[in-house]
């Protein structure tokens, strides 16, 4: 398969070019990560007739280098995703699924009021803005964290590799050196950018929404209480549609490939049937 690498403004992109795709899947990667730790799943899911793009967000990866890694603001992060998706609009004109995977779930339900994407695919959290997890009476909106962050948040540091133990997370011993060794991962953001997630209401919120959703959960990953994730999908308004993976891991596109991608490809047929 064919792989092309590509700069959309200042954001860097990861094509996996499908020969006759009938869709277009658009990855959100997670917390410090890049949209290079998914290519078995591009290759995977591109083989089945999907073209699978993902994309490093501000401040992560390859893309943005005028700033320090690990700064961003959330805005700008939900922006990138849909000047991306837009760009697969024009170039392809297949309809464009984002798919957030971990903390990427937030970009890929805020990015949902943009034409040029038809429906998203949110695995393993439950950061939708203005959900269950993410209400706007979050004690990170409060006027005292906002105050922290105008003026110390660009020095104060969250630590991912000790908030996050990867390797019971992941389910394989090693997984943060593994994490480690990949110079493109970060291993902290600053704080008034993680900050600036909390503090975001999307323009459909979570009980407005209309789109097709497929909301995913392994029930093996120890991220987060299943509950708390189903709670978020069941906070979505329209046509979600909740799986929880038997055996799944916290990176279903990485541990759990095939499953995952019988998965989409069996939400995805009535959508491309529109």
């Amino acid at each position: 398969m064919q792989i092309e690498f590509r700069t959309i403004g200042d954001i860097f992109t990861r094509r996996f070019k499908a020969e006759n795709p009938r869709y277009a899947l658009l990855i959100s990667h997670g917390i410090g990560a890049h949209s290079g730790i998914y290519n078995k799943f591009g290759h995977h899911h591109g083989g089945r007739g999907a073209e699978v793009w993902a994309y490093d967000a501000p401040g992560h990866g390859l893309s943005t280098n005028t700033r320090p890694r690990g700064q961003f603001d959330f805005p700008e992060w939900v922006d990138a995703c849909i000047a991306v998706a837009e760009h697969i609009k024009r170039e392809t004109g297949l309809k464009v699924i984002t798919v957030g995977s971990s903390l990427g779930v937030a970009a890929a339900y805020s990015a949902l009021h943009s034409d040029a994407i038809a429906g998203a695919v949110l695995m393993g959290s439950a950061v939708v803005p203005g959900g269950p997890a993410m209400p706007k009476t979050h004690p990170w909106r409060a006027p005292e964290v906002a105050a922290v962050a105008k003026s110390l948040g660009r020095t104060l540091r969250f630590d991912i590799m000790r908030a996050i133990d990867f390797e019971k997370d992941y389910g394989f011993p090693g997984a943060a050196d593994q994490r480690r060794f990949d110079h493109l991962n970060l291993e902290s953001y600053d704080f008034a950018s993680l900050v600036s997630m909390f503090a975001y209401d999307p323009v459909i919120p979570p009980e407005a929404n209309v789109k097709p959703i497929l909301y995913t959960y392994g029930a093996d990953d120890e991220m987060t209480p299943v509950a708390l994730v189903e709670q978020a999908a069941k906070a979505i308004a329209g046509p979600v549609r909740w799986e929880l993976i038997p055996g799944g891991k916290h990176q279903l596109m990485l541990f759990n490939t095939e499953v995952f991608s019988d998965l989409v490809e069996d939400w995805v047929a009535p959508i491309l049937q529109d």
